[in-house]
């Protein structure tokens, strides 16, 4: 979706955006380098790190959700490229604001649906 608005896509997890494209495509060694970086990201964590939105939901903050993947779901449907993770995950952390479920690890099955 970024280069359908014009940006330069950054690597992420050191990788560059053809293996994320390739690895959406269904190319398995894309997976397979995806696989792997995440893993390396994964084993540096520890149990006590929380991201930002997790922090700020602990505090019973007000998250940035809307800026930022809500942002990312609202220029997809606008460019015409769905977000449905965006999507999915800005309605998820919107409804944990609000009250409606708590936050916990089991929502991610949600999301990968």
């Amino acid at each position: 979706m970024g280069r359908a608005l014009g940006f330069a896509i950054e690597p992420v997890r050191r990788l560059d955006d053809e293996i994320w494209i390739g690895a959406e495509r269904g190319d398995r060694d894309a997976l397979a380098q995806i696989d792997k970086a995440t893993e390396l990201e994964l084993a540096r964590l520890t149990d006590e790190g929380f991201s930002g939105t997790a922090q700020d939901i602990r505090k019973g903050r007000r998250t940035e959700i809307d800026f930022m993947n809500g942002y990312v779901a609202d220029r997809g449907r606008a460019a015409g490229v769905p977000a449905p993770t965006h999507e999915a995950l800005t309605e998820l952390v919107k409804r944990i604001e609000q009250g409606d479920i708590k936050q916990g690890p089991a929502h991610i099955s949600s999301l990968l649906r």
